[in-house]
């Protein structure tokens, strides 16, 4: 049965927004789950209790499955950081190693020996002279050390007379303004 509530002061009563008395009806009450059926599930028959329990036991499985993977995915991540992190430890610890490494023989050189100073450049091939022909400076005739080499007749030869080029056919006016 239906309670009814009387109006109320402030001239409202419920979303109606009349002043007349609200009628509250009560919650209707459902079949407990054991009995009640899945129309989606099993639109014409009912839901056996023991199908019931097993579809709870595989919910239970799946949700205890991803817990182990989350878990799983989270240790393999921690893992994977604490390799990273002794790597960069390693590395570092092999750098300070060189470097104590280097300063010790560093110490065991003589202090007398200055290579800036002690070594004067006495080697056997001294560089020649640049001679150049009588108003000549170009950069592609061979002077010095470069006089000498087998191809110093060609170098010689393309510096005064200029370098033979195979550029194809000679270019028509057409081709020229055509390019332009």
């Amino acid at each position: 049965s239906a309670a009814c509530i009387a109006p109320s002061t402030t001239g409202r009563s419920g979303s109606h927004g009349n002043n007349s008395a609200a009628c509250i009806a009560p919650k209707p009450t459902r079949p407990p789950l054991e009995r009640q059926a899945h129309p989606a599930a099993f639109p014409s028959q009912t839901v056996d209790p023991n199908e019931r329990q097993d579809e709870t036991i595989r919910q239970q499985k799946r949700a205890l499955l991803k817990r182990k993977i989350a878990h799983e995915r989270s240790e393999s991540e921690r893992k994977e950081k604490e390799q990273v992190e002794p790597f960069e430890e390693l590395r570092k610890k092999r750098a300070k190693l060189r470097k104590s490494h280097r300063v010790a023989l560093q110490g065991q050189q003589d202090p007398e020996t200055d290579y800036w100073t002690e070594h004067k450049g006495q080697g056997t091939a001294r560089p020649t002279e640049r001679v150049y022909p009588e108003g000549c400076k170009r950069q592609m005739y061979p002077t010095g050390a470069a006089a000498t080499h087998p191809a110093a007749e060609d170098l010689r030869q393309w510096a005064e007379h200029g370098c033979p080029v195979d550029t194809g056919r000679q270019w028509t006016l057409e081709q020229i303004k055509a390019a332009l």
